[in-house]
């Protein structure tokens, strides 16, 4: 198994023993964070995927390192799972941003969900301010806008 399929059927067991857990009964963005292996394994096929422009791509890498480091703003060795709240924001902004009439139908032959990524993405940047804080939802969108 290679190493970025292995994290994410890491971070897949993690979430679903989590999501039975109480906290994770409790937590109101546990649908969104249901979601986390589906958006990293989808950055991960976009980034391999040449279809894509370079300036797209490396947006995407960005995005996947963000996901795979340890300092990010909630980071999920202390968290737990809703340490991957900031990891499914800048994924889905970052899919936001690559999205258009071109783009769409590769996000969308890459995505594994189970709902509209377009819409699911939509949803997270609506909540992101109330996730994350104003401040560090306003320090990834500088960071991660083209």
């Amino acid at each position: 198994m290679a190493r970025k399929e292995k994290r994410i059927f890491e971070i897949q067991k993690k979430i679903d023993t989590w999501v039975n857990s109480k906290d994770g009964k409790e937590c109101i963005y546990t649908k969104y964070l249901v979601y986390a292996p589906n958006l990293l394994d989808l950055l991960v096929k976009l980034s391999f995927d040449n279809s894509l422009n370079s300036q797209d791509i490396s947006h995407i890498n960005s995005a996947i390192r963000y996901f795979d480091s340890t300092f990010d703003y909630f980071p999920e060795e202390f968290l737990g799972v809703p340490g991957y709240l900031d990891d499914i924001f800048v994924s889905s902004y970052v899919i936001s941003n690559i999205s258009n009439e071109i783009n769409n139908p590769i996000i969308e032959k890459h995505w594994t969900g189970d709902c509209d990524i377009f819409e699911l993405a939509q949803l997270i940047i609506e909540d992101a301010e109330e996730m994350l804080g104003k401040n560090i939802c306003s320090k990834l969108k500088n960071n991660f806008s083209k």
